[in-house]
Order: C-alpha cells, then sequence, then structure tokens
C-alpha cells in the first residue's frame, strides 16, 4: 500500500475496560503498522466474550457504514437457557459485522486473505478490516498439522470450515494475515485459553501482537506473555493490558442484551 493509503486508513480505537489507576480512560489504538494486532490469553470465557462484544462495539460506532468486522466464533455458547452475547449482538449489526463459527471459517480467512493480497499490489479497497477471532484453542483446522487439515481414516478433522478450492491452507492464510495485515489494514484480535497452548501450535507468532491482554495465568507463562512474574496473583476481576509497559485493568462487566439493542438500533438508523 502506499503512504497515503496507510494515512487515510488512521487510527481506530478500542474500549474494553477501566485502568485501575486514576489516568483516564482505558484507550487500546490500532494503527496502520506492522504488529498492531491484539492477542487475549485467560481462562476466562465469559471475561473474554464480554471484552470481544465492546471490541466489536468500539469498532462499530467508527466503521457502522459498510461491513468491516468478521467474527468466527470458535466457542460459541452452549447454554440452552442463555443466549450467546456475542452473537445477539452481531445478529444485530449485519450492516458491519460478519459473524461465523468455524463451519464458515474457512469463507472469511479467504476473503480477507485476498483482500490482504490485493491491497499489497497497491489494489487498495479502502477501510480498516477487523478480524475477531474466538477460541483459537478449538480451531484445529488452523494448526500447521496435517491430520488437522486432511482428516485421518476416521473421520476426524473433517467439516472444519476448510476451503477446498483455494491455494495455501487455512493456516498459511491466517498466519499471512496475522504478518501482514495490520499494516495493510486489516487487524486481528484473538482470544485463546492458554499461553501454552499458543506457542505449541503458533512458535514464532507472538510478535505479531503489540496488544496483549492477559487473565490469571501461571507464572511462568505471565513472564513470556507480558514480561510480568506474577501472572497468578492477577484476580478474576482484573486483567493486565500490556502496550510499552503492564497496566492493571478491570474489564467490562457482561451488557444486558437490550442494552446493546439499544445501541445496535442506533447506529443502525445513522
Amino acid at each position: 500500500m502506499r503512504k497515503s493509503q496507510i494515512d487515510e486508513l488512521g487510527e481506530k480505537f478500542l474500549f474494553v475496560g477501566e485502568p485501575l489507576q486514576l489516568s483516564g480512560k482505558l484507550k487500546i489504538n490500532f494503527k496502520a503498522k506492522p504488529s498492531s494486532n491484539m492477542l487475549l490469553i485467560g481462562q476466562n470465557e465469559q471475561k473474554a466474550k464480554t471484552m470481544f462484544v465492546f471490541s466489536a462495539l468500539s469498532l462499530a460506532i467508527q466503521e457502522h457504514s459498510h461491513q468491516s468486522i468478521y467474527i468466527i466464533d470458535y466457542a460459541p455458547s452452549e447454554d440452552a437457557y442463555e443466549k450467546d452475547i456475542l452473537a445477539e449482538f452481531a445478529k444485530n449489526l449485519k450492516t458491519c459485522i460478519k459473524y461465523v463459527t468455524h463451519e464458515d471459517a474457512g469463507d472469511i480467512l479467504e476473503e480477507l486473505d485476498n483482500d490482504l493480497r490485493e491491497r499489497k499490489k497497491g489494489n487498495y479497497s479502502g477501510g480498516n478490516k477487523y478480524l475477531l477471532l474466538f477460541g483459537l484453542q478449538r480451531a484445529r483446522n488452523l494448526r500447521d498439522n496435517d491430520i488437522y487439515q486432511s482428516g485421518s481414516g476416521n473421520g476426524e478433522g473433517l467439516d472444519l470450515g476448510i476451503s477446498q478450492g483455494s491455494s495455501g491452507t487455512l493456516y498459511d492464510k491466517f498466519l499471512n494475515i496475522l504478518k501482514n495485515g495490520a499494516i495493510n489494514g486489516i487487524h486481528s484480535i484473538i482470544w485463546i485459553d492458554q499461553f501454552k497452548t499458543f506457542n505449541a501450535h503458533y512458535p514464532r507468532t507472538l510478535s505479531n501482537f503489540d496488544l496483549r491482554i492477559a487473565f490469571t495465568m501461571a507464572d511462568e507463562d505471565s513472564l513470556l506473555f507480558i514480561e510480568e512474574p506474577h501472572g497468578s496473583q492477577i484476580s478474576e476481576n482484573n486483567a493486565i493490558f500490556s502496550y510499552n509497559g503492564n497496566q492493571k485493568i478491570r474489564p467490562y462487566k457482561k451488557p444486558e442484551l437490550n442494552y446493546l439493542e439499544t445501541i445496535c438500533n442506533r447506529l443502525n438508523n445513522v
């Protein structure tokens, strides 16, 4: 992309919680530069999903005029008595959000990968785009392992959202988006439950995430992830945001669906 096109993308902001120190609002910003992606790691799935909702909401407020947010949910709620807040929120903002589960992950990654390749050639289509991938620990089709790409004799690995007609594996496309997307205006937000899982399946990939959020985790993992030696002491209500230093934050609580519906209705009528 040309510099004028990169400048046109500008900065976009996320609001996902409040700093514990009295230092104003926590404003996480994406820039058109390498590694301007965000990685969340921790086992509190509800906290992670709530942060994804507020991330998508922040971006939707800034990018509501066109489809720019792509959510792949590998961990949709299986609670029969409670609606999945991320799915319900996305359903009410179809003008700017495309929400899929793992069955259609391949279509999303192929679309973004193709868009990225065109942008790298200078064929800029306009606007930032965002990949929000929830539950990377369950994305077996995004691992560099043949058993997950082609399946085995007992049928495992089949029907995992793999697009058969494209060149390169979904793993290749995923890594291409992480490595080359941000400088070209395609940013990623990823949640995975354990650092060890991330490090095992995506070695040498951590450097693609300048923006990092850690929940409670083993001390040795937090030291490697955010250079924080006391990850086990992060409370369930808090997290640490890491970018040019670490900052303790309190993520927003899970919002009511009627609150989100009200905001979505306002955005849809803008």
